[in-house]
């Protein structure tokens, strides 16, 4: 029961999640449509969108227990929200450096 304890402290509300599934799925759409475009094109719309919910659900559920093993010390603030705010960064970086390395190499 630790685990479900330490996550409960992290101060997980309905309006942090809403922010990172509103933030963090079109970054994996974005995603799927410059890498992949076969899939995207060979498939309907719905697809690559339900595709972009799995990896950001994936990902907000890595970014919770990131959340919880690293920053469970400070009660205080919005650890989750920081945790959000950095992988938004961290995944448009990623991206933006994968496709002018992509783009430059061709």
């Amino acid at each position: 029961m630790g685990v479900v304890e330490e996550i409960n402290k992290l101060h997980i509300s309905v309006k942090t999640l809403g922010f990172g599934f509103l933030f963090v799925m079109p970054i994996w759409f974005i995603d799927i449509f410059l890498f992949n475009r076969v899939f995207f094109n060979s498939n309907p719309i719905y697809i690559p969108i339900v595709f972009s919910f799995v990896l950001t659900t994936c990902w907000l559920i890595i970014c919770i227990v990131i959340a919880g093993l690293v920053f469970v010390q400070d009660k205080d603030s919005d650890t989750f929200l920081i945790s959000i705010i950095i992988a938004i960064l961290f995944l448009s970086l990623i991206t933006m450096v994968v496709y002018f390395n992509t783009y430059l190499s061709n």
